[in-house]
């Protein structure tokens, strides 16, 4: 497919979805963002805590694991599969116009951006309530936007396409997790 025809029917496929069900809301996105990088923080600790009254020596350990879970996730899984694990559990996709993921160099970029979007007063974070495709300044800057997944299975499947987001063992780990969860919350 060229790229006229690419920029058409995706032109056309993306005036088939409502803008609300196509972008991912404001809630939503700051739910993630809380779930991705405090939550992280706060399991870290718990365990840094627990493993500290027992041995200080592993808390280096236990936090630099942390660390690189948090890259792994924020990093390469949003730049390589398009999600990371909170926004897979809650139907969102980090993704290119073109609806593909944005690659490990532009999501490390994205997360180092992230300080232009506080700058003043978090108002970059604030700007996507005005934009009409719901981007932050540091989406803008790497040309990523936050699509709903049912969304963008819709779009791919109106162009013709495959959809081409990974679904990897990673994430069957967390679906089963995710179900899990639900079956506790069923129980009297």
């Amino acid at each position: 497919m060229s790229d006229a025809e690419l920029k058409s029917s995706t032109d056309s496929s993306f005036t088939d979805v409502p803008k609300s069900r196509l972008y991912a809301s404001f809630s939503l996105r700051f739910g993630i963002l809380f779930l991705d990088s405090y939550g992280l923080l706060f399991v870290t600790g718990g365990i840094a805590y627990l493993v500290s009254l027992l041995n200080g020596i592993l808390d280096g350990v236990i936090i630099l694991l942390g660390l690189g879970f948090f890259v792994f996730n924020r990093v390469y899984l949003l730049g390589a599969r398009g999600y990371t694990v909170a926004s897979k559990l809650n139907g969102v996709l980090f993704l290119n116009k073109n609806l593909q993921p944005i690659g490990v160099g532009l999501a490390l970029a994205r997360e180092l951006l992230k300080w232009i979007s506080t700058i003043p007063l978090y108002f970059g974070f604030f700007w996507m309530l005005w934009d009409k495709e719901r981007q932050t300044w540091h989406d803008k800057i790497v040309g990523s936007r936050v699509y709903y997944e049912e969304a963008v299975q819709h779009l791919l499947k109106a162009r013709g396409e495959v959809i081409r987001i990974k679904h990897d063992r990673i994430w069957s780990f967390f679906a089963k997790v995710q179900h899990l969860l639900k079956r506790l919350r069923s129980l009297p």
